[in-house]
């Protein structure tokens, strides 16, 4: 499309049939924020967009929580739209108990912990049913361990894992990290972390933090089915006021 035929709505070039915007938003360091329109990315011309594969396997471990039954909704509507495998997971993590126990209480705590993460792996079981029952082609899979180290495993067969973003493993006092947080350094994939309360897969804005590293051009790449189907995409990048090179980077990106 050329920019005769794009209109502005904005700030940003927009696709008069509706399809894919590319925004560039460059805050430099001097305060100044420069936002213009690039180019329009049209959904049945733009190359990397027509190119772009679809997930085949989506992969989120479900926590035996009824109140946080969000992530395996947004789990199984990604799966809907994208005519994914959705498999389940939940790793029970050893019974635990934090060292400020006395030595005479912790074989009862342990009995407590113990019961309390079997009735979660019943409970995760259950919410992720009762998720999928629209779905075609869906699995579950179950597991005892670290949690973080689970996830990892089963993550080697997926094309995208889901998780919670604040899923935390007892004791605080030896996991210091979110289970996310590992399993997104650890992984090699891909990984959509969900805040607390989303429960939808429709991206119609997306923002990408890029700054031309090997970090950004992967999480670009491996974006793309999310990018496909959103309807307005946003580079952002923090530069220093005479640096231009943003520009051809972004032209690269939609050539």
């Amino acid at each position: 499309m050329g920019p005769a035929t794009a209109r502005m709505k904005n700030g940003a070039a927009q696709d008069p049939a509706g399809q894919i915007d590319l925004v560039q938003c460059v805050l430099r360091l001097d305060g100044r924020v420069d936002r213009w329109a690039v180019r329009v990315l049209d959904a049945g011309a733009a190359p990397y967009v027509r190119s772009a594969a679809m997930f085949r396997d989506l992969l989120v471990h479900v926590e035996g929580n009824e109140a946080r039954r969000d992530c395996a909704r947004l789990a199984t509507d990604l799966a809907r739209r994208t005519d994914a495998r959705l498999t389940g997971l939940h790793i029970r993590p050893p019974a635990a108990v934090s060292p400020h126990y006395k030595p005479s209480q912790v074989e009862a705590a342990l009995a407590r912990s113990a019961a309390r993460l079997a009735a979660n792996a019943r409970v995760a079981k259950r919410i992720f049913e009762d998720e999928v029952r629209a779905l075609s082609d869906a699995r579950w899979f179950e597991g005892e361990g670290d949690v973080a180290d689970g996830i990892v495993l089963r993550a080697r067969f997926a094309d995208l894992v889901i998780l919670e973003h604040d899923e935390w493993q007892d004791p605080l006092e030896v996991h210091v990290l979110p289970v996310a947080h590992t399993v997104v350094l650890r992984c090699g994939r891909p990984v959509l972390v969900v805040p607390v309360g989303v429960a939808s897969s429709v991206f119609p804005k997306v923002a990408v933090a890029w700054d031309g590293s090997r970090e950004a051009v992967r999480a670009v790449h491996d974006a793309l089915p999310l990018l496909k189907m959103a309807q307005t995409v946003h580079l952002v990048a923090v530069i220093e006021p005479s640096d231009t090179t943003i520009d051809a980077d972004v032209n690269d990106l939609v050539a």
